[in-house]
C-alpha cells in the first residue's frame, strides 16, 4: 500500500527478545524499506537489539527517561541507573538510532532541584526530540484516588485538565512544589529545548 512510516505504539514491543527476532526476520524476508519508531524501556536494550533493528529501519526509538534524580526513580519504582542510562543513549547513537527522551517533571519528590538536574541532562544530551510531561494521576487509577483522599488534588472539570499543552492543562504538586510551579517549569523547558 506505499506505507514506509510506522510508529509502533506497544509500550512494551521491545520487553520480549524472541517477539523482536521473529519481527525483523519477517521484515528481512520482505526487504521493506520501513521508517520505523518505537518505545522501548532503557533497561530492555542491548547494542545487539539496536543493530538488529536498525537494519530492518527502526530509525527511532522513545525511551522513558523520566528522572535523573535516584531518589525520585526509587519511588517510581525504576530501578535503572544514571550510568545505565548514558550506555543506552550511546548504544542506540552507535546503531544509528535517533532518540526521543521522555521526561516527567511533577514526580512526587520532584523538587527545583531533581527537575534542574533531569532538565541539565536533557540539554547535555541533545536529544533529536524530548516529551516532557507533567506527571499526571488519571482517574480510575490508584494514584488519583490516593491524592483525592489525601486531599493534594480535586476532582477534574474536564479531561482538558489532562492535556499535555492545553490551556486546561495541569500537574501533580509534588512534596515541594505546587501543580504550577511544576507545570511553568515543564513548558520554560520545553520552550527552552525546542
Amino acid at each position: 500500500y506505499g506505507v514506509r512510516n510506522i510508529k509502533i505504539l506497544d509500550e512494551l514491543f521491545i520487553i520480549k527478545h524472541p517477539r523482536i527476532e521473529e519481527f525483523c526476520a519477517k521484515l528481512e524476508e520482505r526487504k521493506y524499506d520501513l521508517n520505523l519508531w518505537c518505545f522501548a524501556r532503557v533497561d530492555s536494550v542491548t547494542p545487539e537489539i539496536l543493530e538488529r533493528l536498525k537494519g530492518v529501519g527502526m530509525n527511532w526509538v522513545a525511551y522513558g527517561i523520566e528522572s535523573v534524580d535516584r531518589a525520585v526513580l526509587t519511588s517510581t519504582a525504576k530501578r535503572y541507573s544514571q550510568n545505565l542510562v548514558t550506555d543506552v543513549m550511546k548504544w542506540s547513537r552507535d546503531a544509528g538510532i535517533a532518540i526521543c527522551a521522555d521526561a516527567i517533571f511533577g514526580l512526587w519528590d520532584d523538587s527545583f532541584d531533581t527537575m534542574e538536574a533531569t532538565r541539565d541532562f536533557l540539554f547535555e544530551s541533545y536529544f533529536e526530540w524530548v516529551n516532557i510531561y507533567p506527571a499526571y494521576a488519571y482517574p480510575g487509577t490508584p494514584l488519583y484516588d490516593e491524592y483525592i483522599q489525601k486531599g493534594y488534588i480535586e476532582e477534574p472539570k474536564s479531561w482538558e485538565s489532562y492535556s499535555l499543552y492545553g490551556y486546561e492543562g495541569s500537574a501533580l504538586p509534588t512534596n515541594f512544589l505546587k501543580s504550577e510551579q511544576v507545570l511553568k517549569f515543564r513548558d520554560d523547558v520545553f520552550n527552552e529545548y525546542f
